[in-house]
């Protein structure tokens, strides 16, 4: 009996420290994720990264030779997974699995400065409920990445505060150039968050605030980090299309396609009247998307208030502990930008996974409060009811898509996709595109078959499909605002180029019919 009570003590004592909370929870994300990664595809996204990246393994230059609106480091880094473990879905998938189980892993280590154990495995599993594949398909955007690289940095920001070694902020400034790297956006923001976060604990005198050369190892980290982005946009001559297609383009995408944050303002908390009625419109309404940011700002405001009122009366300062939630708060608020230009909860999920763990934490210096402390089991009572019931219709939801998968078939071919479950439909298509394009190469090997408009979703089927411009992307608009000579080159090639053969969303099989002849579609 006494060997029991061991082994069951040793267990919970595991089970109080960080680092065993932050593996255990890093190995449950990789083992619960695993049973969405090969359920239906989003194959608009998927191609977008796919692509790039293929195009690179072939010898072919980012962006002046192939499109990308991700980072520049993000192809690159999928083109060397393609290059070592083969080209298919299930090594992108399982990539960016990783990734999030990395994520999860520096949620839980970061926020251990702050709340209890009890607190990290209850917000931790609050999160991993809101995992996207739970509602969508997997989706292994540069997003995640980008994420993964600021939670890194701010652990190693923490570890500086808890040091004060300079050699940490290097860290923190290159984490942050590889935020950039992988995603711009997310990037440039988590810059103007760990800027103004510095800035911020200057202007309050913390005591843990920067001196010159913190600054200089912070801003050398970025520049360090950069470095090989900047160096070869300018050997490789990428940097106007680079500008085109990640910067420009995304402009033109906001301004045509997104929805004006000045005409609904409320689309800050995750509220579009556009979107109720979509399919995913009832994860838009859920309240986790309008609080998490609420509650950054209100922390925010508070901490600034009572230490510009400490500054003011002369009085003792906020504890550290203060100053620290108040970097979390700063990197929650600047990553708000998520929630634009489209809504998608996907995105809200990445722009919002620090505050998770907020609820608890406020819960906890609200109980920490002599008046409050009598009303202690009552809040966390309620607080675990909202997490538990929350999370718990999340979870349902992940089961029933992974029960879902029976009514799905797996796919054999394109290779690239093998092993994925598809509807019947999706799966008809991509079998027929990739065996009529295989005859074609086969019995016509002058003719080349060549996609326009149809999307990035046709270079799944067969990596073998070319380009005319590379400008891939599904949108002859967009292709035309961006690149002057889109539209010529299009008409060149079908008015002059009678031995390539083009791929439309409406005509395809019949054209490819006609190629191969008694083909039966």
């Amino acid at each position: 009996m006494s060997n029991k009570l061991n082994l069951i003590e040793t267990i919970h004592s595991y089970l109080r420290k960080p680092q065993w909370v932050a593996a255990l929870m890093g190995i449950l994300t990789f083992i619960y994720g695993y049973g969405f990664i090969m359920i239906e595809l989003d194959d608009r996204h998927i191609g977008v990264m796919a692509k790039p990246a293929i195009d690179i393994l072939n010898g072919k230059n980012l962006f002046s030779e192939t499109y990308s609106y991700q980072g520049t480091s993000f192809p690159y880094l999928i083109a060397l997974l393609f290059g070592v473990f083969g080209k298919s879905i299930y090594v992108l998938n399982v990539a960016g699995l990783i990734a999030y189980s990395l994520v999860a892993v520096f949620l839980v280590l970061n926020w251990s400065r702050l709340i209890d154990y009890k607190g990290l495995w209850l917000s931790a599993v609050f999160w991993l409920a809101h995992l996207p594949p739970n509602a969508r398909q997997f989706h292994a955007w540069p997003s995640i990445y980008a994420l993964l690289a600021q939670l890194i940095g701010l652990y190693f920001l923490l570890l500086f505060f808890e040091k004060r070694k300079t050699g940490f902020l290097v860290i923190v400034g290159f984490m942050t150039a590889a935020s950039w790297s992988f995603r711009w956006t997310v990037g440039l923001m988590t810059l103007v968050g760990f800027a103004s976060y510095f800035l911020f604990l200057q202007l309050m005198q913390a005591n843990f605030r920067l001196k010159g050369k913190d600054w200089g190892a912070y801003l050398g980290g970025v520049f360090l980090g950069l470095l090989p982005s900047i160096l070869y946009l300018a050997i490789s001559g990428s940097f106007i299309d680079w500008y085109k297609q990640t910067i420009q383009g995304r402009a033109l995408w906001v301004k045509y396609y997104g929805f004006p944050l000045l005409d609904n303002p409320l689309s800050l908390f995750g509220y579009y009247p556009e979107m109720q009625s979509a399919p995913f419109g009832i994860f838009m309404k859920h309240w986790i998307w309008k609080l998490l940011p609420t509650l950054a700002l209100i922390l925010f405001v508070y901490i600034a208030r009572k230490s510009i009122k400490t500054i003011l009366i002369r009085s003792n300062q906020p504890s550290d502990s203060f100053y620290v939630s108040a970097g979390f708060c700063a990197l929650i608020l600047v990553s708000w930008h998520q929630y634009f230009p489209f809504p998608c909860t996907r995105h809200m999920y990445w722009a919002i996974s620090l505050g998770f763990f907020l609820p608890y934490y406020l819960s906890q210096l609200l109980l920490a409060h002599p008046e409050f402390k009598q009303l202690k089991y009552g809040v966390i009572s309620l607080m675990a009811l909202l997490i538990v019931f929350e999370s718990g219709e999340r979870f349902v939801n992940g089961a029933k898509r992974i029960q879902k998968q029976d009514h799905l078939v797996e796919v054999q071919k394109p290779e690239f996709l093998r092993g994925i479950k598809l509807p019947l439909e999706d799966f008809r298509f991509y079998a027929r595109l990739s065996y009529i394009t295989d005859a074609v190469y086969h019995l016509n090997p002058q003719h080349k078959v060549i996609a326009y408009v149809l999307g990035s979703n046709i270079f799944l089927a067969n990596e073998k499909i070319e380009t005319f411009h590379q400008f891939f992307f599904d949108n002859i608009a967009l292709g035309s605002l961006l690149y002057d000579d889109f539209i010529p080159r299009l008409q060149e090639r079908l008015e002059n180029d009678p031995g390539y053969w083009f791929v439309d969303t409406k005509h395809f099989f019949k054209r490819m019919q006609s190629i191969v002849p008694n083909l039966q579609l």
